[in-house]
């Protein structure tokens, strides 16, 4: 009797460890990175070759996306890539510029709110369990002139799940 209790012991352990391992490796699966990060850059004023649009403070910002799939920002997550995919986000702008959030239209509940990671990375988790066409993703990006004189600014690029 007692060989069996120390071989059910003993099986005990191993499936503990067989569990343990598992888990490790089924995370490291889970949350993928998408091979494209995406960086944008954030200038005050009118530049050429980039978009344009207006600050809350009613001042001209110029932006520009590099990187994802388009190398404009743009992002196309497969099928392929699993379920879970993460996107990193970088911010490239002056020392007064950080990420304040970023929001998401027509994602059809794929897309989650991103985890800021410091003031000039961000990442969005994207489930990729089902295909929308025509989402969006919108960095909203603010310009701390001072502690009571904040510049919100907007930037939005494509995202689809295909």
């Amino acid at each position: 009797m007692k060989g069996y209790q120390t071989m059910r012991s003993n099986f005990r352990f191993c499936a503990l460890v067989l569990v343990v391992s598992l888990c490790g490796c089924a995370h490291d699966i889970a949350f993928k990175d998408h091979p494209h990060p995406v960086t944008l850059e954030v200038q005050l004023g009118t530049l050429s070759g980039y978009k344009h649009t207006f600050g809350s403070d009613g001042s001209t910002y110029s932006y520009k996306y590099s990187g994802g799939d388009g190398a404009d920002g743009e992002l196309h997550i497969n099928s392929q890539e699993k379920p879970n995919v993460t996107v990193p986000l970088h911010l490239h702008a002056g020392p007064t510029f950080r990420i304040a959030h970023v929001y998401f239209r027509d994602d059809k509940g794929q897309l989650s709110s991103p985890t800021i990671t410091n003031p000039k990375e961000a990442v969005i988790q994207d489930k990729n369990d089902e295909t929308f066409p025509d989402g969006y993703y919108v960095m909203i990006v603010e310009n701390v002139l001072a502690s009571d004189n904040i510049v919100i600014i907007s930037c939005d690029p494509r995202i689809v799940n295909n």
